[in-house]
């Protein structure tokens, strides 16, 4: 008799935007719909002019059964709210923590920089140090040739240079 298909198109609107409106209305987020509870008929209206939406009510037999199912939900609610402010403290303590650590990170990598630079300066002047002595040796090294003869310039005969060529030919002649 009072189907959602029935209001929905009386009102003109989509089942996902009918169904949107009614939860709406239930949830109490929408001020401008009452709510009347005539002889066994619970209605709601908008602005109280146009009804959106109507449900037969029936007595319970076992009031039992309601009051359990309201028992579950509200221990149900309970634990959910109790597991989302458990999850919001936990947020926050890892909100903090990451923001430490990115504290952290921010001054190992400005000490990294800072010895990097360190580290570069002494090897450059370690590096000149070492260039500057091989020069220095270097240019010992070549006064000392100038000024001194090589011991591979030096004869090891005590004949004339040219004994060699002549000990080579007597071998051969022979």
């Amino acid at each position: 008799m009072y189907g959602t298909n029935n209001w929905r198109d009386h009102l003109d609107e989509s089942f996902e935007t009918y169904l949107e409106k009614t939860k709406q209305a239930f949830s109490g987020k929408n001020a401008d719909i009452q709510f009347f509870l005539e002889d066994d008929i619970f209605m709601w209206k908008q602005q109280n002019i146009v009804t959106r939406g109507k449900i037969i009510m029936h007595s319970l037999s076992n009031i039992l059964i309601l009051s359990d199912i309201l028992k579950q939900l509200l221990e149900l609610y309970q634990k959910c709210q109790e597991r989302v402010l458990t999850l919001d403290n936990e947020n926050e303590h890892l909100s903090k923590a990451n923001t430490k650590l990115i504290t952290d990170i921010e001054e190992m990598i400005n000490m990294k920089t800072t010895m990097e630079k360190d580290l570069y300066m002494r090897f450059l002047l370690l590096l000149n140090t070492k260039k500057k002595k091989i020069r220095e040796l270097q240019k010992a090294l070549d006064n000392n040739k100038k000024t001194t003869k090589s011991v591979f310039d030096e004869t090891t005969d005590e004949e004339s240079e040219g004994s060699d060529v002549d000990d080579s030919k007597k071998i051969r002649d022979t």
